[in-house]
């Protein structure tokens, strides 16, 4: 089984301890796991430009849960290379911060504090 599947059995429990110490339990996780699972389209293929944040964590764990396949993308890629990925793998969605030159010109669809998920113009041919 997979662990992502089951997270609902530890509700109470802490799941991440951040770097300021405020703690997330397994239920908070989930409540923002369920909303942007509920925005993502099963089989298709997202970037995650991320650092170590709870907004990474949330959008890795929704991908898994709704069969996405994430494309974990450290933040500090070079402008070049990103968009070399963007256009040979062309991604359905795209999570990152919000002020990043990756998003300018795409639209919100959902966010969690600083980050957000954008819808991207690829289409599979």
């Amino acid at each position: 089984m997979c662990f992502y599947k089951n997270l609902e059995k530890f509700s109470e429990n802490i799941a991440i301890i951040q770097e300021d110490y405020s703690e997330t339990t397994y239920k908070e996780l989930l409540n923002e796991v369920n909303k942007i699972e509920a925005e993502l389209e099963t089989r298709s293929l997202a970037f995650c430009v991320c650092d170590n944040l709870i907004e990474s964590i949330i959008f890795y764990i929704a991908c898994l849960r709704k069969k996405v396949v994430p494309v974990l993308i450290n933040k500090e890629i070079s402008k070049d290379l990103l968009k070399r990925l963007l256009e040979l793998y062309r991604p359905k969605y795209i999570w990152a911060e919000r002020n990043e030159y990756v998003v300018e010109g795409l639209i919100e669809t959902i966010s969690y504090k600083n980050y957000g998920m954008y819808l991207t113009n690829y289409s599979i041919d």
